[in-house]
């Protein structure tokens, strides 16, 4: 069993690490990809790029225990890989500290791939982590609006209407608006009607005062709904040339020449339609769409996981066998003829055993070789207990975990534990694993006893 363990002093609040730790998005820039949340009991896999030693291949984190913020614990399950992590945090002066533990089998190279994550966990949580948390930090203190996002319209940053526009003598002579009087006026002379005229003519500067303020080009004196209809909405006298006549193009011509608000808001407007359309048709493709021919049933008792052929009877044998545990020549205990025909298939079949409940399954496989996993829960509490398993020829057991010995004899490998695993307490879950060097290309063993007892698989 290899134990790798690392402290670090982070100078950054525990909550602040607690959140590089478990925030998925965080995760990916400075420990590995990978799609882990807090969530005791989930399962999730991390997607190494290979920038990083002993991280050879992806794997599945299992998250054991939660408690935010200060530890989260998983189980990581792969290639050459079986270890449980731990990573731990603690409020220390000027900060917090990060205890990272690790223990568990790394593959037939143990001492090499140790020394190799031994090298990428000072990477990653003595120079990945901390330089993430300082950006953080940073963009944290920067003002808020220039940490908002570019991608953002902000309708401050909008282009405003211009300010009126002065006139100067010797400036040359401005259009009037539309429906103008070009009459000609003397220098110094108003129009009839006095300086509150409202015609056109009024807003004509007289040239020997040196500036004059020109009307509002927008302000009409109309709402915009009249405007538009009377043709004198700005938009629309945007669309003039310099000879005063409407430019081409329709419709388009007059969305290019659209105010930067306006604009904006016509093309949300667009989106949102063709966004409802299409909700609408898949809502109605999956609503309208005929169901197809439903699956047949499995039959339990016949199938590839059966044993049983199509025509033969699934029914038990009668010289149903019997196993031993080692060190107990004369303990005996009749295998269940239920379990000693239960098909060795993926499903999940629970031996029918009123001593313990014993289950084998396969944690993963290679060329030359497995990982297996048997879990044992007792009915009652146990003081001391053996297993067995049958490899085929050439098949040997390398090693076993966590704290449990083995001895070969032949084809059959009797595991006991030590000290610290030998009682084991009523309806509670004991999980040990072994790896097996098989030569064959099997992934499984060809028996497994537990106290006399079968191990069911899954």
């Amino acid at each position: 069993m290899t134990v790798l363990r690392l402290d670090v002093e982070l100078p950054f609040p525990v909550e602040s690490v607690w959140q590089a730790l478990t925030d998925r998005r965080l995760l990916g820039e400075w420990f590995l990809q990978t799609d882990l949340m807090p969530v005791q009991g989930g399962v999730y896999r991390a997607y190494p790029g290979g920038d990083l030693p002993g991280f050879t291949a992806p794997f599945d984190m299992d998250v054991i225990e939660v408690v935010g913020p200060t530890r989260l614990a998983l189980r990581w399950r792969g290639e050459q890989l079986h270890a449980d992590v731990v990573w731990e945090l603690s409020t220390v002066a000027g900060g917090s500290r990060l205890r990272v533990s690790q223990t568990g089998f790394l593959g037939i190279a143990g001492q090499v791939r140790r020394a190799e994550l031994q090298r990428a966990y000072a990477t990653m949580f003595e120079q990945r982590l901390p330089a993430l948390l300082a950006r953080q930090e940073e963009a944290a203190a920067l003002p808020t609006r220039w940490r908002r996002s570019k991608d953002i319209y902000d309708a401050a940053d909008m282009p405003r209407r211009p300010p009126a526009v002065a006139v100067s003598a010797g400036a040359g002579t401005a259009r009037p608006p539309a429906g103008a009087s070009m009459t000609a006026l003397a220098p110094g002379v108003r129009p009839a009607g006095g300086p509150d005229s409202r015609t056109p003519s009024a807003a004509i500067p007289d040239p020997l005062t040196p500036s004059a303020v020109s009307p509002d080009p927008w302000d009409t004196g109309l709402d915009d709904g009249a405007a538009f209809a009377a043709g004198a909405h700005p938009d629309l006298a945007a669309e003039a040339g310099d000879d005063g006549a409407p430019l081409s193009g329709g419709l388009l011509a007059r969305v290019f020449h659209m105010p930067v608000d306006r604009r904006l808001r016509l093309l949300s407007a667009a989106g949102a339609m063709v966004l409802t359309v299409l909700a609408v048709t898949a809502v109605a493709t999956l609503v309208l769409r005929s169901p197809g021919p439903a699956a047949e049933p499995v039959d339990s008792a016949h199938g590839p996981w059966s044993g049983v052929q199509a025509g033969e009877s699934a029914a038990p044998s009668a010289g149903a066998r019997s196993a031993s545990p080692a060190g107990s020549p004369s303990a005996s205990a009749a295998v269940p003829p239920a379990a000693a025909s239960a098909p060795a298939g993926p499903g999940l079949i629970e031996a029918a055993a009123p001593a313990m409940t014993v289950l084998y399954r396969t944690l993963e496989s290679w060329s030359g070789g497995y990982i297996g996993e048997i879990t044992i829960r007792p009915a009652a509490p146990v003081d001391g207990w053996s297993a067995a398993v049958t490899l085929p020829a050439g098949a040997t057991v390398t090693s076993a975990w966590d704290r449990i010995d083995f001895r070969p004899d032949g084809a059959r490998v009797t595991f006991t534990p030590q000290e610290a695993h030998r009682r084991l307490p009523a309806g509670e879950d004991f999980v040990f694993a072994f790896q097996v060097g098989d030569p064959t290309g099997a992934t499984r063993p060809e028996s497994c006893v537990v106290e006399g007892v079968s191990c069911a698989k899954r």
